[in-house]
């Protein structure tokens, strides 16, 4: 389930996929960020306790990251591969 846009970050792009376990994973991420884009890329991960994100500078970090995507998109993105093959 994808939540977000998130209330706790100033940057409105970065949503959070909760996946729900015995451990509450949640993994952030932003659509794009390159625009037409229908893909998402996954920026930080964490768990979340008592409604709380853990580490508590996740959100930051997520938004850093988004941050040096958006800026150099070349460095940091490239096409789908496919892996097939064993060892």
């Amino acid at each position: 389930l994808v939540a977000g846009p998130l209330r706790t970050s100033a940057d409105k792009h970065i949503y959070k996929l909760r996946v729900n376990a015995s451990i509450m994973i949640r993994i952030l991420l932003c659509r794009g960020p390159l625009g037409g884009e229908d893909g998402v890329t996954l920026l930080a991960g964490a768990t979340e306790r008592d409604g709380n994100l853990v580490p508590s500078s996740v959100v930051e970090a997520a938004s850093a990251r988004r941050g040096l995507v958006v800026s150099q998109a070349e460095k940091y993105r490239r096409r789908h591969e496919r892996f097939s093959g064993g060892v």
